[in-house]
């Protein structure tokens, strides 16, 4: 193997871990963004769409890396 094969790949491999990490965090800002808007809903449409308080409060009471 090459002298500089080796530390590349662990680039490689750090910037891959940086990337999924980088992925899930801007995914859980999205599910805590999407709870807070389904929270702030007023309550008819709320029913609208067939949800209870109980479950909007069950909801949005999740932790943002729980799906």
């Amino acid at each position: 193997m090459h002298v500089l094969a080796r530390p590349l790949a662990r680039i490689h491999a750090d910037r891959r871990l940086w990337r999924l990490a980088l992925d899930w965090i801007a995914r859980c800002a999205a599910r805590h963004r999407s709870r807070q808007d389904l929270r702030a809903l007023c309550p008819h449409l709320r029913r609208d769409l067939g949800l209870t308080e109980g479950a909007v409060a069950r909801e949005a009471s999740k932790p943002c890396w729980r799906m």
